[in-house]
Parts: structure tokens; sequence; C-alpha cells
């Protein structure tokens, strides 16, 4: 009888759980339906230009990927996609993805019209969302918590964020990305190595920092994910050297190389190299503290160099701080701060890159005391709040205060993780 009771109360309370993702994915979809999305229409433009036969379009040349003042095609593209909507593009957007893609995409122009695409797009990415607080939940398993309880905070997460508002106003396939790396984890933790590498794979196909969370297959010393990982990848890039041929992929990594050497002043980057360029200028005597608008400046080599050291020094450091014995809890803390530290360290560290950590990060329940991470929720939840976004967007006198917050809230949540795990003395587990 009790066995039947908690039976019960289990799938009841699923039952409401499932019913509160429902009324999350509908009322997200209202939210930003009928939205230009200006990441997506990079993306469309991109398959666009490839099925018109001018692939040379999809990588302007030019000494750095455009943010400001986009390519007079692009412009153009982006006047006739705003006919959809009530007000012009404001904002036009590069296509910073590997080439494979354009050629699915370019099938996508033909078959469905911008505003059409950008509304499957919303729709694919909402779904991704609410697909993701269900696999998380399934990752850990938590014994504190209930899956209506989670559902709920990552409700109240994901409504006011900015992050993930952010992510579905630009129609952003980073949604999609962090879904596919959390495949991978989930099935590394169910001990389907050959699939977890395939996982993340695709991810990486998509975006090209997905291939450095590699780095937790060789935490785990999981080498057949490690080696799937490899062939599934090798397969992808040359599939996408024989459809699209090298002089793309040249553009591409001209393109990739170009970011690599400028640091993108940005609200939305939250990568420590702004910090540290921003007190490069401070002792060079030039910096700024009122900026009106996004731009890109030449990366100073100490800066460059600080940030990889950084980032070996992040990798180690988590490598032995999560050696705990409970295997999805310490792939949990691997996925949050390994995502962390990729955005920290990357040229281009998104606001939207948070959507993983966002969504892993009622699992710390797991191994804190209830009012820690209740405390840690409300900071990120008022960090990340959308109102106190739009409140300070249109001040150039709080734009990089505006970076500096996020940035502070992600090193916030990466220090108390780190400080909340208890690793094992000895071999790592």
């Amino acid at each position: 009888m009790v066995a039947r009771i908690e039976h019960a109360e289990t799938s009841n309370g699923h039952r409401t759980a499932y019913l509160a993702m429902l009324i999350l994915g509908g009322f997200l979809v209202f939210l930003h339906w009928g939205h230009y999305p200006p990441d997506f229409a990079a993306l469309y433009f991109a398959g666009q230009f490839f099925a018109e036969g001018t692939p040379a379009s999809i990588y302007p040349k030019g000494e750095t990927f455009f943010w400001d003042v986009p390519p007079h095609e692009w412009q153009l593209k982006a006047d006739a996609a705003s006919q959809f909507y009530d007000r012009p593009a404001r904002i036009v957007t590069p296509y910073i993805y590997p080439p494979i893609w354009v050629l699915p995409l370019s099938w996508l122009s033909k078959v469905l019209d911008f505003k059409q695409a950008s509304h499957a797009m919303l729709l694919l990415n909402v779904a991704s969302l609410l697909a993701m607080l269900r696999i998380v939940f399934d990752l850990i398993q938590p014994r504190r918590i209930t899956l209506f309880h989670w559902v709920l905070i990552l409700t109240l997460l994901l409504v006011t964020s900015t992050i993930s508002r952010l992510a579905l106003h630009l129609g952003q396939p980073q949604v999609l990305v962090s879904l596919l790396t959390l495949l991978a984890f989930v099935d590394l933790v169910k001990n389907r190595p050959v699939r977890a590498g395939a996982w993340l794979a695709l991810a990486a196909s998509i975006k090209l920092a997905p291939a450095l969370f590699v780095v937790i297959f060789l935490m785990e010393r999981n080498w057949k994910a490690l080696g799937s990982f490899t062939v599934f990848g090798s397969v992808l890039a040359g599939l996408s050297v024989m459809l699209m041929g090298w002089p793309i992929h040249e553009a591409f990594l001209t393109k990739l190389s170009q970011v690599e050497g400028q640091v993108l002043v940005s609200r939305l980057n939250l990568s420590l190299e702004l910090a540290l360029f921003q007190i490069d200028q401070f002792i060079r005597g030039e910096f700024v503290f009122s900026i009106y608008e996004p731009d890109t400046f030449p990366k100073p080599i100490w800066v460059t160099w600080a940030t990889r050291l950084l980032l070996v020094f992040g990798v180690v450091l988590i490598a032995f701080q999560t050696r705990i014995e409970d295997l999805r809890c310490r792939i949990w803390a691997r996925l949050l701060l390994v995502a962390i530290l990729l955005l920290l360290t990357s040229p281009l560290g998104w606001l939207h890159y948070m959507i993983l950590p966002l969504v892993l990060l009622p699992g710390l329940i797991e191994l804190a005391r209830p009012p820690l991470v209740a405390t840690l929720i409300a900071v990120t939840g008022i960090g990340y709040a959308l109102p106190l976004y739009l409140r300070l967007t249109d001040h150039a006198e709080t734009f990089l205060l505006q970076s500096f917050l996020y940035t502070t809230v992600s090193l916030l949540i990466f220090w108390t993780v780190v400080a909340a795990l208890r690793p094992l003395r000895g071999e790592a587990a």
C-alpha cells in the first residue's frame, strides 16, 4: 500500500511538472513569436547566398567578422527579411559557423520564407530548453528535490533571465548545441561512450567550442568516448570539405584567426579578455568608461597568453577538485565548471553561452546546504535579470558595468561549486 501511495504521488508530481513545462514553453513561444531573430538571420542568409551561387558572400573579405557595419549584400538580405516585420532590422550579425551547415540551410531557405523559418527555429529552441530541464534532472537524479520543484526553480530563472530570453530573441543555435553537449555527458554517465563522443562531435560541428569539452573525457579516462569523438568529428570534417570545397573552409579559418587577434568590447561578452583589455587600456592611459556601441580592438599579446594560462589553470583545478566518488555528481560538476571556464576564456564569451550552466545550477543542492543554494540561485536570478538588462541597455555609462556584472556572477557560480566539492584524497575517481 505504501509503495502504491508513493508511486501515485510520484506520478502526480511528474504530471504537474510536465504541465508546468508546457506552460513555460507556451509562454516563451508567445513572448518571442513574430520577432526578428538577428542571429538566426545570419544562418538563413548564408543558406540563401549558397543557394544563389554566391558562396563568397558567406564569409566576406575584411579584417574581421563584421559587427557594426554589414557588407552591402548582407544589408540587402536583412532589409528583405525585415519586410515580414513591423520595423527594419536594427542588427545584422555575421555567419560565424562551420561551412557544413550552409548546404542544409540553403535547402531550408528554398522551402520556408524567413518568417516561417524563424518561427521553426523558435519552436526548436524552446523544445530544446524544455528537454534540457528534464534531461539534467535525469542526469543528477537528485534526492533532495522533486521534479516539480526542479522545474519551478528553472522556470523562474528562464523567464526572468537575460540568458534564455536573449538566446530565444536572437534565434541562437547555442540552445541546440547545449542540448547536444548535455546528451553527450548523459550517455557518458550511462556508459555509452560511443554515443557520447558522437553527440559531442555533432555539437562541435555546429560550433567549434564544444570540442573543448573532450577534456572531461580525459578527466574520466574514457578513451572510447574520446576515440568516438575523434572518429565522428573527422568524418563530419571530411564530409564538410567534400560537400563544400576547400576555398570556403579556408575563408572560414581566416575569419577565425582574425577573431583570435581581436578583443570584442560588448556588454554581452563575458570573456575575461575584455576585463584584461580594460586593464591594459588603463595602464596605457587610454581607458574610456563611457562606451556607446560594441567594437573590436587589436588584442595585446599578454592578454592572449594570460587567458590561455587561466584556461590551463582552470582545467587542472577542475580535474583535481571534482575527484568525487559519485559518478553523476562528478559529471555534473565537471560539465558545469568546464562550460563556465570555456566561456570566461573564450575570445567571444557570449552571455547566451551561460544557458547550459544555468539549467545545471539547481543540481548544486545535492552538494551544498539549501540556504547556500537558494542564495546563489537568487543572486543568479537578480544578476541576470532582464529588467536590469533593459534598464542599463541605453546608457553608455553602464556599458562595461553590465558586462562585468554578468562576468562576476559567472565567476561566483564557478567558485561556489568548486568550494562545495569535497575531492577524494589519493587517486582520482
